[in-house]
């Protein structure tokens, strides 16, 4: 956030003004990404037009299934990654056993 100050030059005190000159905002995913470009202007478009509510359970309720969506895709990603780690490791296996086999 960026702010100028700036005198109105009005009489014989100081009378500052604070202007807001830029304002950041950074927007990630549920998995924690940047998010930038289109998607995050359709994700700050439904954000800023979405229904308000004071209801503290609401809230709550709404940011608990965050947080078990955040969870389920880290579950995800991780079995992902590990059936790539396994997938691999039995290859470099096979390989190995193939050219033992192949020099013998």
């Amino acid at each position: 956030m960026k702010c100028r100050i700036s005198d109105d030059g009005v009489g014989d005190g100081f009378h500052a003004t604070l202007n807001l000159t830029e304002l950041g905002i950074r927007l990630e995913d549920v998995g924690g990404a940047h998010v930038n470009g289109r998607n995050s202007l359709l994700i700050l478009e439904r954000a800023l037009s979405c229904r308000r509510t004071m209801n503290y359970n609401n809230v709550l309720a709404s940011y608990y299934q965050y947080l078990k969506a955040r969870r389920q895709l880290k579950v995800e990603k991780m079995n992902h990654e590990r059936l790539i780690n396994t997938v691999c490791a039995l290859g470099g296996i096979t390989a190995f056993a193939i050219s033992c086999f192949v020099v013998l």
